[in-house]
């Protein structure tokens, strides 16, 4: 080897040795994170407030043709998790259905002999299934002055008289709609109603069916369950409860630009204190209206089905509270404040999204118009809003 490349290896290899040695110092610092957790959510349903429910639900005497029966109100609750809620008729193990007694009548029709001598009846053919002549009916409270009081004008319909018989929709779960914290309430109403065909003949008399229903809620991230029926008007799709910007529901639905003071209470004495928010206003105490918060969005998702209204609850107080709609970017409706001059007044305004129907999610966009921003702002916003939600 070459001197010259030998004394330069040499030379290396010392260097490296030096430096191998060396401690090269940075600066840095270290920070401690104890006590990290991991908790599961809870989701559970209560039938009539209890769970484990087992009292049945309808009980219908003496029903006849041309007559609708109500069952009482039914009340679905939800801890504390958003869910679908469904129900369904169960029929299998099947409805069972029996002649309690055999009328003359019947028997006639039935095709049997009526012995006159002992009243009875032989050699009939037994017809007694009413689910194939009974329509099914369901309802779902609305309660649009927000009083906690069922009013007879606030029964939204979900499945309408004269859709669907009760043995056709037997097995199927029905889609309520998604309810629950943290979403506009945790409990969801419906009743349901029977109707008994003009074409029911003496056939039915003195029958009687037994059968068992069952309600389930399901996380809203999971799919249907088999065996679906999606009523065709009105399920809640999703719902949000508009209140200070740090509500599990505000920040769940991408809530941005409200004006959060007051955030709750009872605004205009006539809302029962739900929690609400503003467009519009003084966030930072000088006077002038924030311009940034002319306007304010959430989101809502329709999931995989279409939502054609969008409902808004809000209030026409006694200063000009117009505002524009936007779903998606576009302007599909506007409200014309000042309806009820020297007044506040709640309002429930259902918008038809008509060739604007979606699905999956949107930003809803509400834009102040009404002589914003104002000379001057107090602590108070404009347009107040106290709930939103999407159907079907």
């Amino acid at each position: 080897m070459n001197k010259s490349i030998l004394f330069s290896l040499i030379i290396i290899g010392a260097i490296g040795a030096i430096t191998a040695g060396v401690t090269i110092a940075y600066f840095s610092d270290t920070e401690t994170s104890v006590g990290n957790t991991i908790t599961s959510g809870a989701l559970d349903l209560t039938l009539n407030g209890y769970n484990n429910a087992t009292e049945a639900v309808v009980i219908i005497d003496d029903m006849k043709p041309c007559q609708t029966w109500y069952s009482g109100p039914i009340t679905l609750g939800v801890y504390n998790n958003p869910g679908r809620i469904y129900k369904h008729i169960v029929s299998d193990p099947i409805i069972i259905c029996e002649d309690v007694v055999t009328t003359e009548p019947e028997c006639d029709e039935e095709g049997g002999y009526w012995d006159p001598a002992t009243d009875k009846c032989s050699d009939n053919t037994p017809i007694y299934y009413l689910p194939e002549v009974t329509w099914f009916d369901l309802e779902r409270w609305e309660d649009w002055d927000n009083d906690g009081e069922i009013d007879t004008d606030e029964w939204a319909i979900l499945i309408p008289d004269g859709e669907i018989y009760l043995g056709d929709i037997a097995s199927q779960w029905i889609y309520l709609g998604t309810y629950g914290y943290p979403m506009m309430t945790n409990e969801l109403v419906i009743r349901q109603s029977f109707h008994m065909d003009a074409d029911a003949g003496n056939e039915y008399q003195a029958d009687r069916c037994t059968f068992t229903e069952e309600f389930m809620v399901m996380q809203t991230n999971a799919g249907h369950p088999g065996q679906l029926y999606i009523p065709q008007q009105n399920v809640v799709l999703d719902s949000i409860d508009i209140g200070d910007s740090d509500s599990i529901s505000m920040v769940s639905h991408n809530a941005q630009e409200w004006f959060d003071d007051p955030a709750t209470g009872d605004y205009g004495g006539r809302d029962n204190g739900g929690t609400l928010a503003m467009m519009g206003g003084d966030d930072d105490g000088d006077g002038v209206c924030e311009t940034e918060e002319s306007d304010a969005t959430f989101e809502l998702d329709a999931g995989t089905e279409i939502a054609n209204k969008l409902i808004i609850r809000h209030l026409d107080g006694s200063a000009n509270d117009s505002f524009d709609i936007y779903v998606g970017g576009v302007l599909v409706d506007s409200y014309a404040g000042n309806q009820h001059p020297g007044q506040e007044v709640w309002v429930t305004s259902i918008i038809d999204l008509g060739g604007n129907t979606f699905t999956g999610l949107k930003t809803i966009t509400l834009d102040v118009t009404g002589n914003y921003p104002w000379s001057s702002c107090s602590a108070y916003g404009q347009s107040a809003v106290n709930w939103a939600k999407i159907t079907n």
